[in-house]
């Protein structure tokens, strides 16, 4: 399973979470931080790929302006 940020017209993998999902039921948990510069509008993804059915997932976003 991954989950991959895609912001400023790019794929981020480097700022991905990956985990190894095991057969019958298993958990994940990750966490990850980032600062982004953004000099324009962009548009923001998050990208969720697994070779097994998920029924449940939570994100926490925290999105700072910062100042120049």
């Amino acid at each position: 399973m991954q989950v991959t940020p895609y912001y400023n017209s790019a794929v981020h993998i480097e700022y991905g979470i990956y985990f190894m999902t095991g057969a019958g039921r298993s958990s994940a948990f990750g966490a990850v931080s980032f600062l982004i510069e953004v000099p324009s509008q962009t548009v923001f993804n998050l990208t969720f790929n697994s070779s097994v059915t998920t029924t449940e997932g939570t994100l926490t976003l925290v999105i700072h302006k910062m100042r120049r």
